[in-house]
């Protein structure tokens, strides 16, 4: 599978990487069965190679806390355990 760098921090207490964006640089895989490879042989237009490219991840940042989408999910469950709203 082609790959697209992209960068973002990663959080260590949910294990979530959060992109924050993509450089532009594309990384050719150069297999035959990739719809996006310069190697791909298949010429019909209804060809069932993926057309997809991977993540080729970059850390910017190590964040020990939680990402934000985990921390909203936590304090939802507080507040539908407690009864309380913060």
């Amino acid at each position: 599978m082609c790959q697209k760098e992209c960068c973002g921090n990663f959080h260590r207490k949910c294990q979530h990487f959060v992109k924050l964006y993509e450089t532009g640089n594309k990384k050719d895989c150069g297999s035959e069965n990739c719809g996006l490879s310069a190697a791909h042989r298949h010429t019909a237009r209804n060809c069932p190679c993926p057309r997809v490219y991977g993540e080729d991840r970059r850390i910017l940042s190590l964040i020990q806390d939680r990402c934000e989408a985990c921390q909203t999910a936590a304090w939802a469950a507080v507040e539908h355990h407690s009864g309380r709203i913060y």
